[in-house]
């Protein structure tokens, strides 16, 4: 579940407060979560202030609460009760710090170490104090704490949304969808999704009828497309549950009508086409979902209906129909007997023998890959799939160790004219550049300009040409290749090819022509990675990271007053148009809603949406900003001020100190700073790195399973936690953010100390894993810097080592002492 808090106002390094907190817990246990670095000018000074008392001041209606500044009040008809960061009362402050960091077992012992003074804790610790037991799995605590909490907060709607949650996990599914249909009264811009979870419960309880009843009626004309679909699924397979086809197909048709998305229409299709199976239509079934085969093999829900053709008995499709259906479904030895049967009645055989080829390469049978290829080849080189089994023999050579560069130098040779010739001279340069046959890499790299000067690699292959020269030490061949890539290339390639220019003119010991490439460069991008490294090659600045600063503060009121006030000062709304008021907005509602339920990735989509429909409004994009950040949502907050940031820029305006704040800022600084401190690791840098990693979302998991803000792989986590803690481990232990601190900053420092404090080795050590940089480093240290980022043969390394990099002088400019002289 979401933590569902607002930011804490913090003092540095813990005083204060947090040494009150750590001694409330000591005594009384003892008794019992776009990139716009290139926009970034030189800063200007924050915004006083005075600002914030020019006329035509925002409307507090139009701005979030402002955290410490108001006291706990019941809520009406509003979906969430206001409150400051702190209220006041020690223990109620202490359990919002432990909450906030993610300690939740500390927050436990703390307030059973109270009971008495429990029944005075304010709503928002309330709150935290049952998500804490639901974080433990015990259940029936969390209920307790929030039956009791609606006993004086009745309508905060939310609470009853993560109540629904709670008695859904332990069975009470009656009490539940009860629980969910008051979240709905309450808050009726939230209904779609409450309604969706007991809609969800009823078809459990074989009440499909309670479900259609619970959805049909609700309004779906705000939510977000995607979330709009999913409910209209779940009514569509109510409709059917109840058996009435025909609404279940207007519901499907009703999704096709706006749906843009070729997978999720062909799954759509689908569907449809079992609706009218089940309806017994089976003859208007059949043309349906055949056509979905057709016309996306590709799509999971041409495998879907391939499976129901097979069920029905007549399939109507051809042998290499079916072929590349169950290739793209990794269905490969089905795919190859259905290729087999294309073979034997010599339908389409180049075709079939190519699905046949790859699906043998897909199980790793590459000996017989080869052999489907090569038939392609002799008997079928005229066709245009020849080029497809080419390009495959190559990739089949390569993974049984063999040299493709030489079958791809033959496919040129016999098909200069084939449309993926050119492919295959860059493919045959990239092998020889990775293998560091750098010669061999400038010769295909140069025919590939030479013979296909219109192909889209050609900028690209121009830059490597110089680069090979570069790594052979032919400095002013490089030197004379980069200088004619800059007469042809466009102003976003510049800073790159002048980084390089300097690079190679320094080698050749002429170091003012150095600096004036890198002063070229860093005018030119000045924010940017290939800006920001000529900058700091031209003033020397290395690349060892070891600074710990004290950790700053997050914008205070008077600092957020100001900031609005800068905003209307130079934006224009059209004619006859004002700014959005952000929080009567229904979405922003819906998000409050949403939140405290703990259904984090709806809150996200509705504020999403509302960020999308601002995307011109900066005052109104920096009151959901401010929104954002008092519930927690900071990626919201980044996003929506990296707009402003944006649209300030094409105003002409130079966006103001604490606005880069706001878009590169220091959540969870004290834990980082302490945790930085022990580890001699630059916040700063830490700061970066969550940032890239989660965008500060404690709950962020990646599609491979990275977990929490500094995203942790549930594996390494355990590893971590043999030596470093905390144990016993779990994987639900990462989206805490003192646990994902203190481990993300303990793997960082290691593969700091493994690399001479290198950040930039740390970091690909970081995204990539210490073995694939060792193998890209050569099994050393990394010799030269840009050398090695420009050849790092994963684009995914690459682009974080540029992100990160961005993001960390930025930091440094906002927060540290500036990285530039």
């Amino acid at each position: 579940m979401d933590q569902n808090h607002k930011p804490r106002r913090q003092q540095s390094r813990w005083t204060g407060l947090c040494s009150l907190c750590l001694g409330l817990v000591l005594v009384l246990v003892s008794c019992g979560d776009a990139p716009v670095a290139e926009l970034l000018p030189p800063l200007t000074p924050e915004v006083s202030s005075e600002a914030a008392s020019e006329p035509g001041g925002a409307a507090q209606s139009e701005q979030a609460a402002t955290p410490g500044t108001a006291t706990p009040a019941p809520p009406t008809a509003t979906p969430m009760p206001t409150s400051t960061p702190f209220p006041e009362g020690d223990l109620d402050r202490a359990i919002r710090q432990l909450a906030y960091e993610g300690r939740v077992q500390d927050l436990i012992a703390l307030a059973e170490g109270a009971p008495s003074q429990v029944k005075g804790l304010g709503p928002e610790a309330l709150s935290d104090l049952a998500q804490a037991y639901a974080a433990e799995d015990r259940a029936a605590d969390a209920i307790a704490v929030y039956e009791a909490l609606l006993g004086s907060f009745p309508d905060w709607a939310g609470v009853w949304g993560a109540l629904g949650d709670l008695r859904s996990q332990i069975g009470h599914t009656q009490e539940a969808v009860a629980a969910y249909r008051r979240m709905a009264e309450l808050a009726p811009e939230s209904a779609p999704y409450a309604r969706f979870k007991a809609a969800t419960l009823l078809r459990e309880m074989d009440d499909p009828a309670g479900a259609v009843a619970e959805l049909a009626s609700v309004d779906l004309s705000s939510l977000p497309a995607s979330r709009r679909a999913e409910v209209m699924e779940l009514l569509a397979l109510s409709y059917r549950d109840v058996g009435d086809y025909e609404q279940a197909l207007a519901t499907y048709d009703g999704i096709l009508s706006y749906s843009q998305l070729a997978d999720y229409r062909a799954l759509l299709n689908q569907y449809r086409g079992v609706t009218l199976v089940e309806a017994g239509r089976v003859e208007e079934a059949r043309p349906i979902l055949r056509a979905v085969v057709r016309e996306r093999p590709q799509a999971y829900g041409a495998y879907l209906a391939l499976e129901r053709l097979v069920e029905l008995g007549d399939l109507g499709l051809s042998p290499n129909e079916q072929a590349a259906t169950l290739y793209y479904a990794k269905a490969y030895l089905r795919a190859i007997e259905a290729a087999d049967r294309a073979i034997e009645q010599g339908q389409e055989t180049a075709q079939a023998l190519l699905w046949k080829g790859w699906s043998l390469a897909a199980l790793g049978r590459y000996d017989e890959a080869l052999a489907a290829y090569d038939e392609i080849i002799t008997a079928y080189g005229s066709d245009p799939l020849a080029g497809d089994a080419w390009m495959g023999k190559a990739a089949a050579a390569a993974a049984l160790g063999g040299d493709p560069a030489g079958i791809y130098h033959e496919f040129v040779r016999i098909l200069p004219s084939h449309a993926r010739a050119p492919e295959a001279l860059w493919r045959a340069a990239v092998f020889w550049e990775q293998s560091s046959r750098w010669e061999l890499a400038r010769e295909y790299y140069q025919r590939l300009v030479d013979e296909y000067p219109t192909d889209s690699r050609v900028p690209e292959a121009r830059f490597r040409v110089g680069l090979a020269s570069y790594a052979l030490g032919q400095w002013q061949a490089a030197v004379d290749q980069w200088s004619a890539a800059l007469d042809a290339s466009v102003a976003s390639a510049r800073p790159r090819l002048q980084l390089w220019v300097g690079l190679a003119q320094e080698r050749l010991g002429a170091q003012q022509e150095a600096y004036s490439a890198w002063e070229a460069a860093a005018s030119a991008l000045p924010w940017g990675y290939h800006g920001l490294r000529a900058r700091d090659r031209r003033h020397g600045i290395g690349l060892v990271s070891e600074r710990v600063e004290p950790a700053p503060l997050p914008l205070t009121t008077e600092e957020w007053e100001g900031l609005h006030a800068w905003a209307r000062g130079w934006w224009e709304p059209p004619a006859g148009a004002a700014s959005a008021a952000v929080a009567d907005h229904p979405l922003v509602r819906c998000a409050n809603a949403a939140w405290a339920a703990g259904w984090g990735t709806w809150a996200r989509e509705s504020l999403t949406t509302v960020r999308t429909e601002l995307k011109d409004d900066a005052p109104a994009l920096l009151a959901l900003a401010q929104h954002a950040e008092a519930l927690g949502m900071y990626d919201q907050a980044i996003a929506a001020a990296e707009r402003v940031i944006r649209l300030a820029s094409e105003a002409g305006q130079e966006p103001v100190r604490d606005l880069w704040r706001l878009a590169y800022p220091t959540y969870y600084a004290d834990l980082v700073w302490d945790a930085c401190a022990d580890a001699r690791v630059d916040p700063l840098l830490f700061l970066a790195l969550i940032r890239q990693e989660s965008r500060f979302r404690p709950d962020a998991v990646s599609w491979a399973g990275a977990t929490g803000l500094a995203q942790v792989m549930p594996a390494t986590g355990a590893w971590i936690a043999e030596r470093a803690g905390p144990e016993p481990f779990h994987r639900e232990l990462l989206t805490r953010p003192h646990v994902s601190v203190m481990q993300g900053v303990w793997y960082l420092e290691m593969l700091l100390r493994e690399y001479d404090n290198d950040w930039i080795a740390a970091l690909v050590g970081y995204n990539a894993g210490p073995t694939n940089l060792s193998r890209w480093a050569g099994d050393g240290m990394i010799a030269d810097h840009d050398l090695f980022y420009e050849t790092m043969p994963l684009s995914e390394p690459q682009d974080y080592v540029r992100l990160i990099y961005e993001s960390y002088r930025i930091y440094q400019h906002i927060y540290g002492e500036t990285a530039a002289p």
